[in-house]
C-alpha cells in the first residue's frame, strides 16, 4: 500500500504536549473520509479510523521526519503470510512493496517482540502458515 497503517499494537513514542494537542486538533477537525481516511489517503483498511490510520497520518503526512518504521518480523511479529493469495494478487507484498521478508521463515533469536492478535493464545492458534 502506498500509505500503510501503523500498527497500534506497538507504539513507541516520545512525550510531547505539542504533538498530543495536534493529536486532538486533527479528531476535533475530523478530516476522515469513509473509504479513503485520514486527509483523504491514510486509513482505508481495517482500524483505520482509529490508531492504525491516525497515526499512519501524523508520521506519514504531517511530520514524516519523525516517524521510523521497525522491521516487522523482529519487533511486534505477527509471523503472518506478508503476500496476498487467494486471487487477490498472489505473490504480491501486503504492504505494496517490490519484496518482502517473509516472518514466518525468521528464526525465533532474531525476533524481539511478538504480537499475539493472529494467532490468539499461541495454544489455540489455528494454522496460518499458507504457502506464499
Amino acid at each position: 500500500e502506498k500509505d500503510p497503517g501503523v500498527q497500534g499494537g506497538f507504539l513507541v513514542l516520545r512525550p510531547s504536549e505539542a504533538a498530543f494537542e495536534e493529536y486532538v486538533d486533527i479528531v476535533l477537525e475530523g478530516d476522515y473520509r469513509e473509504g479513503r481516511g485520514w486527509g483523504g489517503k491514510y486509513g482505508y483498511f481495517f482500524g483505520g479510523a482509529q490508531i492504525q490510520g491516525i497515526c499512519s497520518y501524523f508520521y506519514g503526512e504531517r511530520h514524516p521526519e519523525n516517524g521510523v518504521e521497525l522491521n516487522r518480523c523482529r519487533i511486534n511479529s505477527l509471523v503472518d503470510n506478508p503476500y496476498f493469495k487467494d486471487g487477490k494478487a498472489a505473490g504480491q507484498c501486503r504492504d505494496g512493496r517490490a519484496s518482502c521478508e517473509d516472518c514466518r521463515s525468521t528464526r525465533k533469536d532474531d525476533v524481539l517482540s511478538t504480537h499475539m492478535t493472529l494467532c490468539q493464545k499461541p495454544w489455540k492458534c489455528t494454522r496460518h502458515w499458507d504457502s506464499a
